[in-house]
């Protein structure tokens, strides 16, 4: 078995659930040899494992990422629609992080909720630039429209 494939199982293994302590743990501490992308998506899923100690070293990991690595793990092509959605709160604060999420093509319905009805004008601009999504999602319109901030 190679090196990426035993990467691969190791990930599966955690997602699924069947991943022991030892690696669960290395994995919330960002401490696995995977690239930043994959251990951000580890560390979201490991905050909701049933070990306090993961489930805080998850959440750290998370925290600690700046605003670069965190625009690396966001303009990932690769970057899993949860991630997109975990940090979509963090990206109302901050215009570039919102345009990554929010122009991802991976982007999920309940990231681009928390844009729009959390987000400054700027960001709402950014959100009704994708019409097409604007149409296949009417309750997003509706979150728009109640957010304060959206300009006649």
């Amino acid at each position: 078995m190679g090196e990426g494939s035993t990467t691969q199982l190791i990930v599966e293994r955690i997602l699924e659930g069947k991943a022991p302590l030892a690696i669960r743990a290395a994995a919330a501490r960002g401490a696995l040899p995977v690239p930043r992308a994959v251990l951000t998506r580890l560390a979201i899923h490991l905050l909701e494992d049933p070990e306090e100690q993961v489930r805080s070293d998850a959440a750290a990991s998370l925290a600690s990422l700046d605003d670069p690595e965190l625009r690396d793990v966001l303009s990932d092509e690769a970057c899993p629609p949860e991630v997109l959605a975990h940090f979509a709160d963090r990206a109302v604060r901050d215009e570039g992080l919102a345009e990554l999420v929010a122009f991802h093509k991976s982007v999920p319905d309940a990231a681009l909720f928390v844009l729009g009805g959390k987000g400054n004008a700027a960001i709402i601009e950014l959100v009704l630039t994708n019409q097409e999504r604007l149409l296949a999602t009417p309750k997003l319109l509706d979150t728009l429209t109640v957010n304060p901030a959206l300009r006649p």
